[in-house]
């Protein structure tokens, strides 16, 4: 089965990640976990190789270090003509003040959207006719805690 769903950590990684904070249960054996030389991600020849390997041009990013990895990240896709969706409300950083690498990655032609609209959005798009129980079943219910906003 093709994966199309994958995580990223710079390498080395301190701690390594638990499993459970790494993997989405809906998505099963359809998400893959690469560590990363690179702030950005297009730069690591596997990666790269595994992103056109999907046969995709939209790419839905999120990740830790808005202002460093998620920003390298998002403008190395963007050169290779990928459409990125930032989702805001899943963006994390050590630094209080990401609003500028936010104001950047939009200006290089990202497209900021929330959690709960790329929710709505993947459901609808899976069947084209929008939301039903069965797809609600397959992806799991929307999150009732998530922020309303970027946690900076």
């Amino acid at each position: 089965m093709q994966s199309w769903s994958f995580s990223t950590f710079h390498f080395p990684v301190r701690l390594r990640p638990i499993e459970s904070l790494v993997t989405v249960p809906y998505l099963g054996d359809m998400a893959e976990l690469f560590e990363k030389n690179f702030f950005d991600l297009t730069k690591d020849r596997q990666i790269r190789e595994h992103i056109e390997h999907l046969d995709k041009k939209q790419i839905v990013l999120t990740g830790c270090e808005t202002d460093v990895c998620v920003l390298q990240s998002c403008l190395g896709l963007l050169s290779l003509d990928y459409e990125v969706y930032i989702v805001e409300d899943l963006l994390f950083s050590s630094s209080p003040n990401v609003g500028s690498a936010v104001a950047r990655m939009q200006s290089a032609g990202a497209v900021l959207v929330s959690y709960k609209t790329l929710y709505y959005e993947l459901l609808g798009s899976v069947r084209g006719d929008g939301f039903s129980e069965e797809m609600e079943q397959q992806f799991g219910p929307l999150p009732e805690d998530l922020p309303d906003s970027a946690a900076g």
